[in-house]
């Protein structure tokens, strides 16, 4: 059975607009997802190069080493451990990540008040891409660290941050 082929002129005006709506509707779908993709891509990027972030490493005299560091619109907030000690709490409220910062962990005065011992830790170092390093002075002691950003650690801690029920 051959059948003859069947020509332009013979579909019906309807099912050629109706095709004609249904391309359209395909390209502009298609437009929106790369406009997602290309979006998602720059804000995770942007994200990932933010000093913001989970810092962490391990030291043979210092044990686990974690440094977290939250940027918000007027200030930045961030926590130190290490060891078996205490989540010490940061008392800087500005970084300027292109320089060398000082940052100062301090045991949270509601501990101190409730009877633990004042206690003050400084990092002297430098943030760069992804990596902080310098060194952690904890009274006369001096250690050299180099603490490496959790990528995955940071994107949620950077959401957990902005979320209004955080706190």
């Amino acid at each position: 059975m051959n059948r003859p082929p069947r020509s332009s002129a013979a579909v019906n005006p309807a099912q050629n607009a109706r095709s004609s709506e249904r391309v359209q509707l395909l390209l502009m779908n298609m437009g929106l997802f790369l406009f997602v993709i290309c979006m998602s891509w720059w804000g995770l990027t942007w994200m990932l190069s933010d000093v913001t972030g989970e810092y962490s490493a391990t030291d043979p005299r210092l044990g686990i080493v974690r440094m977290s560091l939250v940027r918000r619109a007027a200030n930045i907030k961030g926590e130190l451990s290490y060891g078996s000690g205490a989540m010490l709490e940061m008392n800087t409220s500005k970084l300027d990540p292109d320089a060398k910062i000082d940052l100062t962990f301090e045991l949270p005065q509601r501990w101190v008040d409730e009877g633990q011992t004042y206690r003050a830790v400084q990092f002297h170092g430098t943030i760069k891409d992804g990596i902080a390093s310098g060194v952690i002075q904890d009274g006369a002691g001096v250690f050299p660290v180099k603490l490496e950003k959790n990528s995955i650690a940071s994107i949620y801690r950077q959401i957990q941050s902005h979320l209004p029920f955080s706190g």
